[in-house]
């Protein structure tokens, strides 16, 4: 009895350090701006600027929903995006939703209009729609454009079921489901010219269980699983499944780039060859990347660099199509910013071809230098 009274005195104990940490780290964000302690209402943001970092302009702006995967149309006039709703289902209910923590739970595909330039600062968003009902339990996220009428995008319906690929036709406002094989996680989906590529994310409780590619016709046929080089584990910690995420189609459909998990904070920039089955590592290792995108043209690829060396190396940054001639995308300091990619050429969103603007979203972090 002793013992036992003992251990559950020790199991109080540990609960009451571990409610006070997570209380400490709550205050901690709250009063320091350095971690994320601002409010106000562009606390979260989606903004365009050139790769040069000038014209830099804030597209939508909110003081609690977090936006990411802001894409626009291939003829510049529409935008689809992901927003974050507050759920009841926060570990530490702020107020705020964001993408980390939230499951993807309570998300909303939104599509607007868009009008003006982004290279002359005028762009602006109107008439937000969203495509699905959203809830606690519901996923609605990662939308990207399939032509200027339809975007495909990850749905889940509720905790039981698994995610699925969903098309949505904006002329008839109608939805319907992508016919992947059944018994499949979807996610992170891209098509071009009829060509999809998407992760399949493993249901195995297995911590070694490894997150594959798929390339499919999207009406179903041609399934094929990509060949993956060797994953080998860095870290123990398994926020997500080993393997590669967010892959994204280059213009000529040949190659792919997508990020790669190998544990912990672990994540590097890969690049595949469709046809070849070969792959290439593009970021180097022990820098946090991820996210990368191809520039219209196929010249450049646009990623995300979490490099905590030194805080001024959080960023932007852009790479050769196969890899090297790294930059670092110079935009304002005061912002912790994430899901980029390239505004199509010579529409509402750029002045001309030879004009590369891009588009992304944006934390505003006061005391984060650039």
């Amino acid at each position: 009895m002793k013992a036992e009274k003992r251990r559950h005195i020790l199991l109080i104990l540990a609960g009451g350090l571990l409610l006070a940490g997570l209380l400490f780290w709550q205050q901690l964000l709250i009063a320091s701006p350095l971690f994320f302690g601002y409010r106000g209402p562009d606390m979260f943001g989606i903004y365009t600027a050139a790769l040069d970092g000038k014209n830099f302009h804030p597209l939508l702006l909110d003081a609690k929903r977090e936006m990411t995967h802001a894409r626009i149309s291939p003829d510049g006039k529409k935008i689809t995006f992901t927003r974050y709703n507050p759920s009841k289902r926060a570990l530490l209910p702020t107020g705020f939703a964001e993408e980390n923590g939230s499951n993807y739970l309570n998300t909303e595909i939104v599509v607007a209009d868009l009008s003006g330039s982004a290279y002359n600062r005028t762009l602006a968003c109107t008439n937000q729609r969203d495509v699905e009902p959203w809830g606690e339990e519901i996923m609605n996220a990662n939308s990207s454009w399939i032509d200027n009428d339809t975007i495909i995008y990850i749905h889940r319906g509720n905790l039981s079921s698994l995610p699925q690929l969903k098309l949505y036709h904006l002329a008839g406002r109608r939805s319907e489901v992508v016919n992947t094989p059944s018994g499949l996680a979807t996610a992170d989906p891209h098509c071009i010219n009829g060509q999809l590529i998407f992760p399949v994310v493993p249901l195995s409780q297995d911590k070694n269980a490894v997150c594959r590619l798929y390339t499919m016709k999207l009406d179903g046929t041609q399934v094929r699983q990509l060949p993956q080089g060797q994953i080998v584990s860095t870290s123990d910690l398994r926020a997500f499944k080993l393997g590669d995420y967010d892959p994204w189609l280059a213009p000529d459909g040949k190659t792919a780039v997508f990020m790669r998990h190998f544990g912990g904070e672990d994540w590097r920039v890969f690049k595949i060859d469709l046809v070849k089955g070969e792959e290439k590592q593009l970021t180097a290792t022990g820098i946090t990347s991820g996210i990368p995108k191809w520039s219209p043209d196929g010249k450049e690829i646009i990623y995300v660099s979490w490099d905590k060396s030194k805080l001024e190396n959080l960023g932007l940054n852009t790479m050769g199509a196969t890899g090297g001639a790294y930059k670092k995308v110079p935009l304002p300091s005061g912002y912790l910013f994430t899901h980029p990619s390239f505004l199509p050429p010579g529409t509402s969103g750029a002045a001309d071809a030879n004009t590369n603007m891009i588009i992304f979203s944006a934390r505003k972090v006061p005391g984060l230098p650039q």
